[in-house]
């Protein structure tokens, strides 16, 4: 594992992320939902 790194799932309905030390955050498609990724 390394420190300070991101991770990101990009999928046709969902986008997941994950931070170090945080929640995996799941966003929608849609464009609203890209803006607050």
């Amino acid at each position: 594992m390394h420190f300070h790194a991101a991770g990101i799932d990009i999928g046709a309905r969902k986008v997941f992320v994950g931070l170090e030390g945080q929640p995996v955050r799941s966003f929608e498609t849609f464009t609203s939902d890209l803006v607050s990724l």
